[in-house]
């Protein structure tokens, strides 16, 4: 105590001047040190910026009507919402609202509907009562297409911006609204197993050659995945245990031409999930034999026990997965070697609704409390971090060559 004391009373006694520039040497020392400390935490940080684009709420969507399948996002550029609202008499009348979740200039009429999803690249909506679909221009209110169909639908929605898939009992039918085709044509039949699944998504790759039907089914506690998959040139299905799956172009490091890849993630009953990347044929010239890679994806907190993956998006530009789960938890990982390279909390809520935003190579993610988010990657940073903190040096100097930013 006696030495803290003669510290003190020696301070007090220096000059005035002397004092102060002893302060401020201490306060600079202090600041750089918090500095150095900040920049090391952000290097530490997943390189992922998450952003509110909107609320839903705050647009009049009642919350219980923030659901899947009520709530569609077919591509970054449209959401689509069917929902209730008071009319002049007060009555409760069924409505659809149209918004662009980067403009939040949203469009809302009256409609007779039980599913409603707009096209993915333009302004034209489809909407289902029954069995019967009508498509409309949004621009001139005018009917483009109408059909209505003799067996009950259990799942459609837009394959791409030309064609619509309707999903039956035993059946997968495409509606090809481009060559004004009156009604959906069979392209492969249901697999038994399939029939007791709760479809939840159809996706084909960019040639309209490989298609993949998913569905969940409920057993011993846990939630199964199973995805029917079909080859057009080859008229086989297989079905695999996968809680989503996607097709992608992707031309692998020693490739000479980019070639068709499924993308597939699923959980078992334990706490570890898998990625799956498979090189799809036909073989191109000039390319290495066929490749295929698995990963592994941890689920690691006890409280998502029952947690699965639920969507895929990728960017083949920076060969990069995004594995978004039902609990809103996002896996980054790499394409080429399926490494998880950062894992991330998006929100605290369930997640039903992903799309790749083509503009920032990341995701929108719609949560069922109505957040609509925007994920983005800190390029810069990614490349720090992977080097860094991933340890994964190979994937870095890709990333570095892919971005064209120092590590």
């Amino acid at each position: 105590m006696l030495d803290y004391c003669r510290i003190f009373t020696g301070c007090l006694s220096l000059r005035k001047d002397v004092f102060i520039v002893i302060c401020v040497k201490g306060l600079a020392i202090f600041l750089n040190f918090a500095f150095m400390m900040l920049r090391q935490d952000n290097t530490l940080r997943p390189p992922l910026r998450i952003t509110e684009l909107l609320q839903l709420t705050h647009l009049g969507i009642p919350l219980e009507h923030i659901t899947w399948p009520r709530v569609t996002m077919t591509s970054d550029q449209w959401i689509c919402i069917r929902h209730c609202l008071m009319d002049s008499n007060l009555q409760n009348v069924t409505a659809i609202t149209v918004l662009n979740p980067h403009h939040t200039l949203p469009q809302t009429w009256k409609a007779v509907a039980d599913c409603a999803q707009m096209n993915p690249s333009k302004p034209i909506i489809a909407v289902k009562a029954g069995s019967t679909f009508q498509i409309y221009d949004l621009g001139s209110r005018k009917c483009l297409h109408r059909c209505s169909l003799t067996y009950c639908i259990h799942f459609w929605t837009w394959v791409n911006s030309t064609t619509i898939v309707v999903v039956s009992d035993t059946s997968v039918y495409h509606w090809r609204l481009d060559d004004n085709s009156p009604l959906p044509v069979k392209i492969f039949c249901r697999d038994t197993r399939m029939k007791n699944a709760q479809l939840v998504r159809y996706v084909s790759d960019s040639k309209m050659k490989w298609f993949a039907l998913s569905g969940l089914i409920a057993e011993d506690n846990h939630v199964i995945g199973l995805t029917q998959i079909y080859s057009v040139d080859h008229n086989l299905c297989q079905n695999i245990e996968a809680h989503c799956v996607c097709f992608t172009s992707y031309q692998f490091k020693g490739n000479a031409q980019p070639s068709c890849v499924l993308i597939a993630a699923t959980r078992g009953a334990n706490m570890h999930g898998k990625l799956h990347v498979v090189e799809l044929g036909p073989h191109l010239s000039g390319n290495l034999a066929y490749t295929s890679h698995t990963g592994s994806i941890e689920f690691s907190n006890e409280w998502y026990r029952y947690d699965f993956p639920s969507s895929i998006q990728v960017s083949s530009k920076l060969g990069l997965v995004y594995i978004v789960t039902k609990y809103g938890v996002m896996h980054l990982c790499d394409m080429e070697t399926c490494t998880t390279l950062c894992s991330v909390n998006l929100c605290t809520d369930v997640i039903f609704s992903t799309s790749f935003n083509k503009e920032t190579e990341g995701i929108i993610a719609i949560s069922r409390n109505g957040q609509v988010l925007s994920v983005e990657l800190k390029k810069e940073q990614l490349v720090k971090y992977v080097w860094n903190v991933s340890k994964r040096l190979h994937i870095a100097e890709r990333l570095s060559n892919v971005l064209k930013v120092d590590e």
